[in-house]
C-alpha cells in the first residue's frame, strides 16, 4: 500500500493551488501560476504513490538500528585483562 493511498482513503487534502484544482483562482479563470501549482500536485501524488508503508517502516528500523548507542559502561583495558 503507497502513502498516496492512505493520503486518500482518509480524505486528506494535497493541493498547492489556492483554488482547490477548480481553476477558478481570479475573477478571469486560473492564475498565472496555477499550473506551476496544478504539476507541483501531481509530482507529489507521484512520489507518494511510489513510498509504501512497509518502505518507510524498513527505513525508519534501519535509521534506528544505524543509531544505536551502547550506554553500557565500557570496560578498561586494565578491568577486561583481569577477567
Amino acid at each position: 500500500m503507497s502513502i498516496a493511498d492512505v493520503i486518500i482513503a482518509v480524505d486528506e487534502p494535497l493541493d498547492a493551488t489556492q483554488c482547490g484544482g477548480k481553476e477558478n483562482c481570479s475573477d478571469e479563470g486560473p492564475c498565472m501560476t496555477h499550473d506551476l501549482w496544478a504539476n507541483l500536485n501531481r509530482k507529489m501524488l507521484d512520489y507518494l504513490h511510489s513510498v509504501t508503508l512497509q518502505s518507510l517502516v524498513d527505513h525508519n528500523r534501519h535509521r534506528k538500528s544505524a543509531h544505536t548507542i551502547d550506554f553500557r559502561p565500557r570496560l578498561s583495558s586494565q578491568q577486561s585483562s583481569a577477567l
